[in-house]
């Protein structure tokens, strides 16, 4: 039997606030297109690197290390206009660690992998729960209100996920 053609990895785009504390990464971006993924890495590295909001936050001030672009499976076999990114939430003495786990081409199949993840995790000692951010691919996010890349996109909208579902 010949397994069904699957979609390749997600790229995701992040930007690390601080190194202690993981739950305020802003997700920037989930790509399909490796390469618009790196592009949209450097734009925003450009627009942010000029005043940088959150340099005094990470401990080693380096910008090109905070912005990291990483590889989630993609359980779909077709493109999708909306990505359901589920993301993993820890807790645990006072430190929340949040990993993105995997995209999904429905919000659906999303909560049902989230669930399963809870599931997991009820005999764990800490917290830990699933939130799920609904993001259009290849599409940066993540600047604030105002700011500007080089003139040619005003105005992204800005994405911080707080562990809320969204």
């Amino acid at each position: 039997m010949t397994k069904p053609p699957t979609m390749p990895d997600i790229r995701i785009l992040t930007r690390s606030i601080s190194e202690e504390w993981e739950d305020l990464d802003l997700l920037l971006g989930a790509y399909t297109d490796p390469e618009r993924a790196q592009t949209d890495r450097l734009r925003y590295l450009a627009a942010v690197g000029v005043k940088d909001p959150w340099q005094e936050r990470r401990d080693d001030g380096d910008l090109e290390n905070a912005v990291k672009i990483t590889a989630v499976p993609y359980h779909g076999d077709t493109p999708a206009e909306t990505l359901h990114i589920v993301m993993l939430y820890e807790e645990c003495f006072g430190q929340t660690v949040k990993t993105i786990l995997a995209a999904f081409p429905s919000e659906q199949q999303a909560e049902q992998y989230g669930n399963r993840i809870e599931v997991d995790n009820e005999k764990s000692l800490w917290p830990a729960y699933c939130a799920i951010a609904a993001v259009t691919p290849n599409r940066l996010s993540g600047l604030p209100e105002g700011w500007r890349d080089n003139g040619q996109q005003p105005d992204y909208p800005y994405f911080e996920h707080s562990g809320q579902a969204v």
